[in-house]
């Protein structure tokens, strides 16, 4: 039997959903949904947008939102009736679709304004509001769960609120060079969360001190770079760096844009919006606290799994030198597996993963040709050479990650129910920066393995071999 190798993590961390899960599931209060008298001119613009809409559809309906898109042919298929930022447009009303393209420009114009503007009126801030459950539903919805269902928080977290615009392509932030310090909420479009991956290569040189490191210089955005998620309206950014406490972002976040349909069903590409909640040093603290303090009780046992991960990672001799922020971080992300005895836990040609093991026993091992005399007749026939055994704390697939090899090279079969952690390859390199100790901890690792994998081969194929040719 043979066991994937490769973790997909598509969510928030384990830690980060745990800290999270009582504010996502925190129901809207009903006066915070509720009209408002708005301000003359926010009230002129909510007009016109509201009258857009067309009457042969139910106020039933539920808006568009551009996560329900989906990309096919290289044209973008919307949901009917088509919407573009709450503007419903009706297929029997051409003669007013100019005029509500109009009226659906004016008033994003000036509520785009308000948001970028630093001294709104508390009307003003509440047209904001109205606007957003409108317009920005998903947005809205994480607004409220970042503000745990009270008023008040909710209404101070819209006050501090701002927009960014970027680009297709453009980047929000970079890692280890954005300071944290803010979170971002994506309003339109689609984000891409990117790691730089830390390349380096093992020479020739069998001596296993740092200079058989070298590694090329990093840049900004490399063609290996690793994408971990894709962002949609109403996903965080930023509260991770913050709950970890990480002084700079430990990961990249490139917009990709916002991809609409014009009337005529030509797509175009727009800037992405994201909202942004600045938070100060005094902030930062609280809200880390809070987050390391989740209140449903359901959460104990996830939190429990999660240092028992964070305690046995820091007693791994590769990674026992990582600071315990990032010794935690790398924890919130690992995923455990069972591998019943004889099962495999990784075969040759598999894409390679970081696995630790926690309990039980594996051997890993190749598959060689060699030569064996029977009755005078030699022949070739295929022997399995032992390799490594694996127990309690040991290693397998750092080597071939870290030197992005395409595929395993060897076998790894449990020879005794084993438990073993999954570590994503992004994890690891958004905690392992250039020059820190632990790179020369895995070069000596990476050397010295090696190093004892040919031994063991050259030892088993001379035992096995009549005839040996070295």
């Amino acid at each position: 039997m043979r066991r994937s190798g490769r973790a997909r993590v598509i969510g928030p961390s384990a830690s980060l959903n745990l800290a999270t899960h009582a504010l996502l599931a925190t129901p809207t209060p009903p006066h915070l949904t509720s009209q408002r008298s708005l301000s003359p001119k926010s009230k002129k613009h909510m007009s016109h947008h509201q009258h857009s809409h067309s009457p042969q559809h139910p106020s039933g309906h539920a808006l568009f939102t551009h996560t329900s898109a989906c990309q096919g042919d290289g044209m973008i298929r919307h949901a009917n009736p088509l919407e573009t930022h709450g503007l419903f447009l009706g297929s029997d009303d051409n003669d007013d679709d100019d005029d509500r393209r109009s009226a659906a420009a004016a008033a994003q114009h000036h509520f785009f304004r308000l948001l970028m503007s630093r001294t709104r009126s508390v009307a003003e801030n509440e047209d904001l509001q109205d606007w957003l459950l409108q317009t920005y539903n998903a947005a809205y919805l994480t607004l409220m769960a970042l503000s745990h269902g009270n008023p008040q928080f909710f209404r101070n977290l819209l006050y501090s609120v701002t927009v960014v615009s970027r680009g297709a392509a453009d980047f929000v932030v970079r890692q280890d060079e954005t300071p944290t310090g803010s979170v971002f909420i994506v309003m339109t479009g689609q984000c891409t969360e990117m790691i730089r991956r830390h390349r380096f290569n093992l020479t020739t040189c069998t001596s296993p001190n740092a200079s058989s490191l070298r590694q090329k210089p990093a840049t900004s955005h490399d063609v290996d770079d690793l994408t971990w998620r894709t962002l949609h309206p109403g996903d965080l950014f930023g509260l991770e760096s913050i709950y970890f406490q990480f002084p700079f972002h430990y990961i990249s976040l490139r917009a990709d844009g916002c991809v609409e349909r014009n009337r005529i069903g030509v797509s175009t590409l727009h800037p992405t919006h994201l909202l942004v909640l600045p938070t100060y040093p005094q902030d930062k603290t609280s809200i880390s606290t809070s987050l390391r303090s989740p209140s449903p009780m359901d959460a104990a046992p996830a939190m429990s799994s999660s240092r028992l991960a964070a305690a046995f990672l820091a007693q791994t001799f590769l990674l026992h030198s990582l600071p315990q922020a990032s010794i935690e971080f790398l924890a919130s992300h690992v995923t455990p597996l069972q591998v019943t005895k004889d099962e495999y836990l990784y075969t040759a040609g598999q894409p390679p993963s970081i696995y630790f093991v926690l309990a039980g026993e594996l051997r890993v091992y190749t598959v060689e040709d060699v030569v064996v005399t029977t009755d005078g007749e030699s022949e070739v026939v295929t022997r399995r050479v032992e390799l490594q055994i694996l127990k309690a704390f040991d290693c397998s697939g750092l080597a071939e990650v870290c030197l992005n090899h395409s595929g395993f090279l060897n076998y790894c079969v449990a020879t005794e129910d084993a438990t073993v952690y999954i570590l994503p390859t992004y994890a690891l390199f958004a905690v392992v920066k250039t020059g820190m100790p632990i790179l020369t901890v895995f070069v000596e690792y990476f050397t010295r393995q090696r190093n004892w994998y040919q031994l063991r081969r050259f030892t088993a194929l001379n035992h096995y071999n009549k005839r040996v040719d070295y």
